[in-house]
């Protein structure tokens, strides 16, 4: 297990758990990271849970941002609690906020989305302008 209690600036690598009690600048790879702030950077792992916003990359077969994305989340299952600029590509994609793209046989945008294919594709209104990254839900 790798741990760090607050901001962590550089790599977790090969920790079955990836523990970061602040912020992330850089990337991690394990069977499990969790941060409970923000990530700037990659993260790959069975499971991504990240506290905060995303502006990055997520690799998983579950992957849980709460906060905004600014890249890219690809998995199984992809969740996103705030606006993705970005996109989602799974099997299962999600997004509460406003999103730009969503690949996946299950897609749902709870509130614009900008594109969506797969089977089953749900969105509160499509619109073909991208999420403004400078005015996304905080």
């Amino acid at each position: 297990m790798n741990q760090v209690n607050r901001d962590m600036k550089g790599l977790q690598l090969f920790g079955v758990v990836n523990l970061v009690g602040g912020n992330t600048t850089g990337g991690q790879l394990g069977g499990i990271n969790f941060v409970s702030g923000n990530v700037v950077g990659r993260s790959a792992a069975f499971i991504n849970l990240i506290g905060g916003n995303l502006s990055g990359d997520d690799f998983g077969l579950l992957n849980i941002v709460e906060g905004n994305i600014a890249g890219l989340q690809c998995g199984a299952i992809n969740l996103s609690g705030g606006t993705v600029a970005g996109g989602q590509v799974g099997c299962i994609n999600v997004a509460s906020g406003a999103v730009d793209a969503q690949f996946s046989l299950v897609n749902v945008g709870l509130a614009d989305a900008c594109w969506q294919t797969g089977a089953i594709n749900w969105a509160d209104k499509l619109d073909r302008r991208p999420v403004d990254r400078h005015q996304r839900r905080q």
